[in-house]
């Protein structure tokens, strides 16, 4: 779940990171901002309290 949550992040962050450029063609990419945080934050709660 952890890395599923961080790949996440990371594919969303380059679509939003496209739009910002003015490069995405999809509208809905202006809202990957917020979610690109929500998972990274995700990712690194999981991370701090997951026993390995």
């Amino acid at each position: 779940m952890i890395l599923a949550r961080f790949k996440m992040a990371i594919v969303l962050e380059g679509g939003y990171a496209r739009h910002v450029k003015g490069d995405g063609g999809n509208p809905k990419m202006a809202y990957y901002g917020d979610a690109v945080l929500q998972m990274a934050a995700q990712a690194a709660e999981l991370a701090a309290t997951t026993r390995l």
